[in-house]
């Protein structure tokens, strides 16, 4: 019908009149956002600059909230503290709203945004990396409210080996957030309620630091999360792909394998409404070509998760004794109410993990101690008539 060409566009976002956003760099390595008809004719296009800029910047992420305002987010290299997390924030006819950036507690360093999104409310999440003061990196997530107010900036050391960082995330509509990160070569899933406080964690245990693995998710209708990850089972790097329900539990995991020593790189994901699912990406066949594969709703191959508990069971938290975190394991052989909570020595009741119904299964819980004092902890299941408790040590 036409085609154009314009000096931005890495992602795009239609609106329902038929206009639409692209996103991007333009062609003095500035972040940049611009609005099109529905005939590919500009709008307006905005650029973002600030005084310090040295001139370079690279895109992470491009989202709309329910309100019809552009954020996007990326590296901007500044004079005077190399790269930072950059957040810029317009209304639908290009206005500023504002702009943010986030430079980690090592002055000069590496911090990259590569991930946005906003829930319902208009709160903008930015996920990426960043350097620490001994230059290592960080899992890095930051929530700002639609104001562009900071609400939390969580920050997760490598040695928790929870991931190191962060490339895509969405919310739900109770403001819990979930990212798609990275743990060395291997796919991590992060939920965080709304606190920033992680709820669980799942590393994908396949991948390879050498390959090209920018996992995506994305979630249902009721909150099953599927995202992207590299298999190397056969020796070489696949198409895959999980789904996890809202508490972590793996449903089921796919993948793909065009040819035999080959390397499949996928990068990015649909779901339809029968619950197939579409992965495409990068095959080595025939040189470097693209290839896209559907997996019917109950695909061959496919593993659901039968490896129930035969009972109910709260495992020893490790590690312990622990500083900042530590993870809690607990199963259930059917469906309960369960309430997770944990007290400090005196009986107090300090934190609350859990307190809803949950499926059958196994579930990992992590128990951020860092607004937490030396000494001895205790953490209780009850689970219907089961009850449990056991004692943990912080020590700072």
């Amino acid at each position: 019908i036409w085609s154009k060409y314009d000096t931005v566009g890495i992602k795009l976002i239609l609106d329902s009149l038929g206009d639409f956003f692209a996103g991007g760099i333009n062609n003095m390595e500035q972040l940049t956002v611009g609005k099109y008809d529905i005939n590919g004719d500009r709008i307006w296009k905005k650029k973002y600059s600030f005084a310090g800029s040295a001139g370079t910047d690279i895109f992470g992420g491009f989202a709309r909230d329910g309100f019809g305002n552009l954020i996007i987010t990326g590296q901007s290299k500044s004079t005077t503290t190399f790269y930072d997390f950059a957040t810029i924030k317009y209304s639908n006819n290009g206005v500023l709203l504002w702009s943010r950036r986030y430079n980690g507690p090592s002055t000069y360093s590496f911090d990259a945004a590569y991930g946005v999104t906003t829930d319902i409310y208009g709160n903008v999440y930015v996920t990426g990396t960043s350097m620490d003061s001994t230059n290592a990196y960080d899992f890095t997530t930051i929530k700002y409210d639609r104001d562009g107010n900071v609400i939390w900036i969580k920050r997760i050391p490598a040695s928790q080996l929870i991931a190191t960082t962060g490339y895509n995330l969405i919310t739900d509509s109770s403001q819990n957030v979930f990212i798609a990160g990275r743990l060395g070569g291997r796919t991590s899933i992060v939920k965080m309620d709304i606190n920033g406080n992680v709820l669980w964690y799942r590393v994908y245990p396949e991948g390879s630091a050498i390959t090209s693995n920018y996992p995506v998710i994305l979630h249902d209708s009721i909150y099953n999360i599927y995202t992207t990850a590299i298999s190397t089972a056969t020796g070489a790097a696949d198409y895959a792909a999980i789904k996890y329900d809202s508490s972590g539990n793996q449903i089921y995991a796919v993948t793909y394998n065009n040819s035999s020593g080959g390397f499949e790189y996928v990068r990015d994901l649909a779901v339809d409404k029968q619950g197939s699912i579409y992965l495409t990406g990068e095959f080595s066949a025939n040189g470097r070509s693209y290839g896209t594969v559907k997996f019917s709703p109950l695909p061959t191959g496919i593993s659901p998760n039968n490896n129930l508990p035969g009972k109910y069971s709260l495992g020893q938290n490790y590690p312990n004794p622990f500083n900042p975190s530590t993870v809690i394991n607990f199963s259930l052989p059917k469906s309960s109410f369960v309430s997770l909570k944990i007290y400090d020595g005196l009986g107090r009741e300090v934190s609350t993990l859990v307190n809803e119904k949950k499926s059958a299964g196994n579930y990992q819980y992590v128990f951020d101690a860092n607004n937490f004092s030396t000494g001895v902890y205790f953490y209780t299941l009850q689970a219907d008539d089961f009850g449990e408790t056991k004692r943990m040590i912080l020590i700072k």
